[in-house]
């Protein structure tokens, strides 16, 4: 008779470790919402003193938070022996002055897709949660 599997653990990620673990990333999903609808984006990102800064092209995710700034941010990962999630939560704005961009242009985000991504976005975290998952054993 074979053992039964146990169980998988799961943890809390502090939140410094959540901002190593975001800032190691390069790609994320983006979580909006307008008039109750939500929308999920992919998103290239960078990361710089805690905050989170992204490129995109007039439409709709820059129509989207200007009309409803709270936003959520997803990144994980999952590998052989574990997997992680940390999601982050804050509210976004459309940069507009030399200086604010400044800031983002020196975090080296470059688009995957050099497709008019003229508009700079930074995200100032209102929280920041991760979860560990390490899968139980047969």
């Amino acid at each position: 008779m074979q053992p039964l599997p146990s169980q998988p653990s799961q943890s809390e990620i502090p939140d410094d470790e959540c901002w190593r673990l975001l800032a190691g990333q390069k790609v994320g999903r983006l979580a909006t919402s307008v008039a109750g609808e939500p929308e999920i984006f992919p998103v290239n990102f960078a990361v710089a003193d805690h905050r989170v800064y992204l490129r995109t092209k007039p439409g709709t995710k820059l129509a989207e938070i200007t009309l409803s700034p709270r936003v959520a941010l997803e990144v994980d990962e999952i590998g052989e022996d574990s997997a992680w999630s940390v999601v982050l939560k804050g509210h976004a704005r459309a940069l507009r002055s030399e200086k604010d961009i400044a800031d983002a242009q020196a975090t080296g985000l470059s688009s995957y897709l050099e497709d008019g991504k003229t508009e700079w976005i930074r995200i100032v975290a209102s929280d920041i949660s991760g979860r560990r998952l390490i899968p139980g054993e047969a």
